[in-house]
């Protein structure tokens, strides 16, 4: 609803008439809908964590004017202070379009779905977070109805285009929406466990999910089959039991060994060999490749290793991993629980000599975070690797529909491409179109599969380790410089750790005892942390699933990682962990206000 005043500062291009009621969309007066400042509105998924719309704004005078606007995205009728952004409108802008952006809606936004409302004002007087209602002098004030739509998955896109609700790597055109297998009041394709045999369908979708997997070939696919290998003994007998005290059950860990270390998974506590407990590591896909963290090697899939970032330099790691894999090589000494011994205090043990490090002290272990140091700038860059997408990822293993086929070889991303076949890959890159192998079985051929082998390491990547480099120091303080904040000499830093004397830490932790179940696992994310707010913004959609070749997790392992540790030693007082302020950038911006919302 809104009053007009005597100058035409208005939302979009059409003069505003006086609403009298106050009425939303009614145009009383004069009968035409003047309401033209938002042409359409982008669709707003549950629990969003941002938000983007377009508004379109005249401003005939010769000053800024400001542009406020509400979105109610929790549902309540009210148009709270924190679901406030504001643009500043340049003089003379005829109908020209500005960009409002909520960056951060965690804590905002909620489960609530179904139509809510937004609210737009402009005027030359300042409007504030506190201004949805009352009079300002000039401009116009604008409300829309819109809807918040389901995501049951959490991946920001809605389910009516999401092709996968469920986030399960099977397509809701092959689980269905009018089947529950298991009757559990949860339609299969927005069931994790469409058969309730407490094995999810992630792991049992095999290496095609679009075809799942039919281990015992009796016509009921492994996510529908309570007996999926066809033994007589039910899928979730196999599970009750954690043979190596790790957090994760047996038969999800399977009777293969991910590392080649001879310690089948279900008895090895670190079943990647990368040095982190699968207990600290977890079933999680936190870059959702589709391999879970306790198989990734690189489990933020920002081009560096969980090994190289876990010890802060403790452990030499280029010793351990003299290929530059991400994985402890299997030559090295280990005892039964198959953790290296000479990273453990004692064989065995399951205590490892360091802690995880988190040098930014943000509570994500470097692992996990995409930018370490919280400084603003990827770790895939400050590594010597390119992001071209900057999405604080490596760029190459990308399924934006998130189909289990990568973009390049995906025919809904090849305009003018052909798939005779129908199975979602354009012929070029098919491999039954091609003569070249498919080592992998994901029925892409090894010249257009970035990933030959499946194990979700980059083969052709370009970073520090790819190139033969060491990894990138630019102030030579033994502190990397994806790990450092202070890329340069620092006169406060008194013990070379990278960390102002006044702010240094004194002591680096509990140390993790790797075969203790009560050791502290709860502080690790379950998802990839977020760069700070300074940083360039990240890509919300998701990640897709191109880990094909692990069957049932068990025979195959992988994990993604395109890094190499450095030639020389590091310094061991690098265990302190970095805790560096961050200073919060506030853009001051000219704003004017606004006219009457009712």
């Amino acid at each position: 609803a809104h009053n007009i005043a005597p100058l035409l500062l208005r939302l979009g291009q059409l003069p505003p008439d006086d609403d009298t009621l106050g009425i939303n969309g009614s145009d009383d007066v004069t009968g035409m809908d003047d309401e033209d400042g938002v042409f359409a509105f982008p669709d707003l998924t549950q629990n969003t964590k941002s938000y983007i719309t377009n508004v379109f704004v005249s401003n005939p005078t010769s000053v800024s004017a400001s542009l406020g606007g509400w979105v109610d995205f929790d549902g309540d009728g009210v148009s709270s202070s924190d679901e406030f952004t504001v643009e500043t409108v340049s003089p003379g802008a005829d109908n020209e379009r500005f960009k409002l952006t909520w960056t951060d809606l965690s804590g905002v936004s909620s489960d609530f779905t179904g139509q809510t409302y937004a609210r737009f004002r402009v005027s030359t007087e300042v409007v504030t977070a506190f201004d949805a209602t009352g009079t300002f002098n000039d401009g116009e004030v604008e409300d829309y109805a819109l809807f918040v739509l389901p995501d049951a998955d959490g991946d920001e896109l809605s389910d009516i285009v999401d092709p996968d609700d469920d986030n399960d790597s099977i397509p809701d055109s092959v689980e269905g929406f009018d089947i529950d297998t298991d009757g559990d009041g949860l339609v299969d394709a927005l069931d994790t466990d469409s058969d309730n045999d407490l094995i999810p369908d992630l792991f049992e979708a095999g290496p095609n999910p679009s075809i799942p997997q039919d281990t015992d070939g009796d016509g009921i696919a492994d996510f529908l089959d309570l007996d999926s290998n066809g033994d007589g003994q039910s899928d979730s007998l196999l599970i009750t039991s954690d043979l190596d005290n790790d957090g994760i059950i047996g038969d999800v860990e399977g009777i293969g060994d991910a590392d080649g270390d001879g310690v089948i998974n279900s008895f090895d506590i670190d079943s990647d060999n990368d040095g982190i407990a699968d207990r600290i590591e977890t079933t999680t896909d936190s870059d959702g490749d589709g391999v879970p963290n306790f198989l990734d090697l690189d489990s933020d899939n920002d081009g560096i290793s969980d090994f190289l970032e876990s010890s802060h330099g403790l452990v030499d790691t280029q010793s351990f991993d003299t290929d530059g894999n991400g994985r402890i090589d299997p030559t090295n000494i280990h005892g039964n629980n198959g953790l290296v011994d000479a990273i453990e205090t004692a064989p065995d043990g399951g205590v490892t000599r360091f802690v995880l490090a988190d040098s930014d002290a943000d509570g994500a272990p470097d692992f996990l975070d995409l930018d370490s140091d919280n400084d603003g700038v990827q770790d895939i860059v400050e590594f010597g690797g390119v992001d071209v997408d900057n999405n604080f990822q490596v760029d190459a293993l990308i399924d934006s529909d998130s189909n289990g086929i990568i973009d390049s070889a995906d025919i809904a991303n090849n305009p003018g491409g052909v798939d005779s076949d129908a199975d979602g890959i354009v012929d070029s890159a098919d491999s039954d179109f091609s003569t070249e192998d498919d080592i992998d079985l994901d029925g892409i051929a090894n010249v257009a599969d970035p990933d030959v082998d499946g194990n979700g390491l980059i083969d052709l990547a370009v970073n520090s380790a790819s190139t033969g480099g060491v990894t990138p120091d630019s102030d030579g303080d033994g502190i990397p410089d994806f790990q450092d904040n202070i890329d340069g000499l620092n006169p406060d830093d008194t013990n070379g750790n990278g960390l102002n004397a006044a702010t240094d830490l004194t002591g680096i932790g509990a140390i993790i005892n790797l075969n203790d179940s009560s050791s502290s696992v709860t502080t690790v994310p379950t998802s990839v942390t977020s760069p700070p707010a300074s940083s360039p913004p990240t890509t919300t959609g998701p990640v897709g699933n191109v880990q094909t070749g692990l069957s049932g997790l068990g025979a195959g392992g992988g994990g993604c990682t395109l890094s190499r540790d450095s030639t020389g030693a590091i310094d061991p007082l690098l265990a302190l962990l970095a805790l560096l302020s961050c200073t919060m950038m506030f853009l001051s911006r000219r704003r004017n206000r606004h006219i009457r919302g009712d």
